[in-house]
């Protein structure tokens, strides 16, 4: 449903995409995210080097027209082809809001596709 979350999500704190732009070779992002729930099975993704059909990064802010309305999503990014090829865990310089560690995720896919929410 568009300007809605998806059920099966995780809070970034921040991405890096950077598109190959030839089309060809595959193009990278790097996401960071507060250790959680899910890290093992990124993790275990990593290891057996799984390939997801598809990423969907979903940036959410309130809405300019129902200012009552709480957050919603501004802009989706999906990926395909998408395969995580580095993982580090750390802990950050500035404090997360719960104090946890800290993880990238870099990736490799192939097909980029970027909507705005006007």
């Amino acid at each position: 449903m568009w300007g809605h979350r998806t059920d099966n999500w995780t809070k970034l704190l921040a991405f890096r995409v950077k598109t190959s732009g030839d089309g060809v070779a595959p193009s990278t992002i790097q996401i960071t995210k507060e250790v959680g729930s899910n890290s093992p099975q990124l993790l275990r993704a990593y290891d057996n080097a799984d390939v997801f059909d598809e990423v969907v990064i979903e940036a959410t802010g309130p809405s300019q027209w129902n200012p009552g309305a709480g957050e919603i999503v501004v802009e989706r990014i999906t990926l395909s082809k998408a395969v995580i090829n580095s993982a580090w865990r750390y802990t950050s310089v500035a404090p997360t809001s719960t104090g946890k560690l800290v993880e990238d995720f870099g990736l490799l896919f192939h097909g980029y596709d970027r909507q705005a929410v006007l």
